[in-house]
């Protein structure tokens, strides 16, 4: 990680490629294009680390019937990426909240 910060855009696994799905498909198409947003913004900007993060599907409105966390879980996930108690390979831009890669 550098030292000069970092930037989290919470994006979703409905944006990866590799996920298969017609559900929610302008949710998905917008996750795709923060995704590739992030992307692009790593080749430019180099003295911040700059992820895309999947939160999780978690209890709220819109994921109760597949929720697997609570938003408090993501929550804590985010502040120990934030405060590097979970260590992100530099190489790794999107990842969940645990820090684990996620499939593009």
């Amino acid at each position: 990680m550098n030292k000069g910060g970092i930037y989290i855009a919470v994006t979703a696994e409905g944006g990866s490629f590799a996920l298969e799905s017609d559900m929610f498909p302008a949710y998905a198409i917008t996750k795709t294009a923060a995704n590739r947003a992030v992307q692009i913004m790593r080749c430019t900007v180099k003295d911040i680390d700059i992820i895309a993060l999947h939160p999780g599907r978690m209890n709220t409105e819109m994921g109760s019937t597949t929720a697997q966390i609570e938003p408090s879980d993501t929550a804590e996930g985010i502040c120990e990426i934030i405060n590097k108690s979970i260590k992100v390979d530099k190489n790794t831009w999107f990842i969940d909240y645990k820090g684990k890669k996620m499939a593009l």
